[in-house]
This record gives C-alpha cells, structure tokens and sequence, in this order.
C-alpha cells in the first residue's frame, strides 16, 4: 500500500502545484500533500532500514542428538572444528546409525552428521555447547524471524515478503555434564588411531576385576570389588582416561 500512497501523494502535490488557479487553495492543498509525501516516503525509508513496523518473533525447538563416536563407547562424544570462520558442530541424528567414522572425518557426504556454521548458507547463525543435568544430549535451536507488528503495517508495508525473514539463528548444544566430552576433529582423530589400544586396557580391567570378583574372600569385599568396579567401567572413569591420553585438562 504505501506504494501506492506514494504515487497518489506525488500525484496529488502536482496537480495541487500546477493545476489548482485559487492561491489559498493551491498553497494549503500542495503543503498537505507534499507533507503527506514526505512522511510516506520518510515511513517506507525508516520500514527498509529498521524494520520499522515490525517485530522480531523468536521460536525455540529442541530435538535429541546423539554421539559422533562409536555407540559401544559408554560416553557421548560431540566434535568440534574451525574452518576459517565457520564453527562446526558434528553428531549423529540417530541413535541406530553405523557410520562413525564419516562423522569423525568430517566427510560432508555423510548422512549421520548434521554441521552448523555461521557462514551466509545459515544467514547469521551460531553455535555454542553447554552442559547441564541431564540425561540426554538435545540441540536446542532458536530461529528469530521478522513478523508485521499488527495488520495496519502489513497492509501499509507488507508487499516485499518479508513476513517470516530470519534474521539470526542460534543453536545450543546441551550435553550432559557426566556423560558426554566435546572434542576437536584432530583429537576425534588421535583418538581413533589409538581405540584399539585404549579398547584392549579396558578389556583387561574389566577381566581383572572380574577375576577379584569371582576370588573375593567375603561378601562385604565382593560387594566393594563390584562398586570398584562399576566405578572403574563409568562414563566419567572413561572420559577422565581419554582425557589423560589427549593432554586434556
């Protein structure tokens, strides 16, 4: 409409200007619309440069992730990379998926992997991990999008489809704090070409405790032997001894 408002106004202040032989009536008629004029053509300036007559809507969804990294590993694992300056987030969309090792190496060709960046393609996104209380890992997007304040300004501005443009995109990982690690794709890496070593120490441990178990000279010790031993076999006792083979702090 306020297209149209400005081609009637402009319309309007020449023929006022031009066409109108009373001087009084020429002169009041061409001040109003030539105001009239300026304010829809000052009104549609402000619209394009601020967003004058809209609002910024922004609604939150949250869906389960899962590990990048090999499901029989007792933690989650969320892999991280810069490529220039795009943050890249890697994980599985599905808890049944086999393909771990396309989500370590990056490999865009993967179906398992969902990548987030904040480049042009996702106009204004970024991406951030934190860990809380919880059980599972969810990633948490929040999509903000321009929407007419009310229908008076749709009417008057609404002719661009800007209805529904995003104007940022965040999304949060949430991992649980005692179960899930984040690691670069370098350590992902490193710490794939050394699974098999770390895999076979934990075989080992398991089958020590098992005989400490079965040779336990008292309930009361069996019974300390088993809760050592579930302790030694945690998600925590696990990331705390990547932890240690990477040089993590």
């Amino acid at each position: 409409m306020i297209i149209i408002l400005i081609a009637l106004f402009t319309l309007l202040t020449f023929f006022s200007w031009m066409y109108i032989k009373n001087k009084s009536t020429k002169i009041i008629l061409g001040i109003i619309t030539f105001l009239a004029l300026a304010l829809s053509v000052f009104g549609l300036s402000i619209h394009i440069i601020n967003h004058w007559g809209m609002k910024e809507v922004t609604a939150t969804s949250s869906k389960t992730i899962y590990s990048a990294g090999d499901p029989k590993m007792s933690f989650g694992m969320l892999i991280t990379k810069k490529i220039g300056n795009k943050s890249i987030l890697v994980y599985k969309t599905s808890a049944n998926t086999k393909d771990t090792t396309l989500s370590i190496n990056l490999n865009t060709k993967s179906t398992s992997a969902t990548f987030l960046s904040d480049n042009a393609e996702l106009i204004n996104t970024t991406s951030s991990v934190k860990f809380v209380d919880s059980d599972k890992a969810n990633m948490v997007t929040k999509i903000t999008k321009l929407e007419f304040t009310n229908g008076f300004t749709k009417a008057l501005f609404g002719f661009g489809g800007e209805t529904g443009t995003v104007m940022k995109t965040v999304k949060i990982a949430e991992l649980p704090k005692d179960s899930w690690m984040v690691l670069t794709a370098d350590q992902a890496a490193t710490l794939q070409k050394k699974s098999a070593g770390l895999a076979a120490q934990q075989k080992a441990i398991a089958t020590q405790l098992q005989v400490a178990i079965a040779t336990a000279p008292s309930p009361e010790a069996k019974a300390a032997i088993e809760a050592k031993a579930q302790e030694a076999m945690s998600p925590q006792a696990e990331i705390a001894q990547i932890k240690s083979i990477l040089g993590i702090n």
